[in-house]
């Protein structure tokens, strides 16, 4: 009976991680963009979190967050997924340390060959000096968890993909973090090493306006 009931709630987490990425996914919600504070959505998620972050004696430490154009609950859904990974994800004798960090760059900060530049849809921009100018929130979350092999690091951004068995899960939040990141016409990258921690570094455009809001 023990097991039956525990596939069944594995099966009822699954069946919502799978909704929820088919809302993120659908068209509608790439057109939800107002200014949104994310310091302020992140005190929100936290506050959520209350619970598992008491319990597991987690510290999390934030700067100041920028205000950007963005759909607040997608963004509170990413934040969940990502600090919810990093305190689910940690050493067994340490307790769990999370920072959070963000930047203003531009577009001219991004350099680095077929990176997110390849992935825009301009509306109406025609000279490279437009893009330069154009401001960007770099968000980084680092955790001292338990990491993983670099190699894998495309691969956790897919559906139903879990390096681990240890670990309860369906293996959807992490794509659904990639889905709303690419809404925002954004990226998302990862770093980590084995028992030595992971960090994601999220770029996302301060203003929608010059973003078609098809995603390639």
């Amino acid at each position: 009976m023990e097991k039956i009931v525990s596939a069944a709630i594995r099966m009822q987490k699954l069946i919502e991680d799978v909704l929820s990425f088919s809302r993120i996914s659908s068209a509608d919600s790439m057109f939800l963009f107002a200014r949104t504070s994310l310091d302020t959505v992140l005190k929100s998620v936290l506050g959520d979190m209350e619970v598992m972050i008491e319990s597991t004696r987690a510290k999390i430490h934030a700067t100041d967050l920028p205000e950007i154009e963005a759909n607040d609950t997608q963004m509170g859904q990413l934040f969940q997924n990502i600090l919810g990974n990093a305190i689910k994800f940690r050493k067994e004798d340490t307790d769990p340390e999370i920072n959070i960090t963000a930047q203003l760059i531009t577009g001219a900060d991004i350099t680095a060959p077929g990176h997110m530049r390849a992935h825009y849809k301009f509306t109406g921009w025609k000279e490279s000096r437009r893009w330069d100018n154009e401001q960007f929130a770099k968000i980084t979350i680092s955790d001292n968890g338990i990491g993983f092999d670099q190699q894998f690091a495309d691969r956790i951004f897919e559906a139903f993909q879990r390096l681990s068995a240890t670990y309860e899960g369906t293996g959807i939040g992490l794509a659904i973090c990639k889905k709303i990141v690419e809404n925002h016409n954004g990226t998302i990258t990862v770093e980590s090493r084995p028992d030595d921690g992971t960090s994601f570094v999220i770029i996302l455009p301060v203003s929608q306006a010059n973003f078609d809001r098809e995603i390639e």
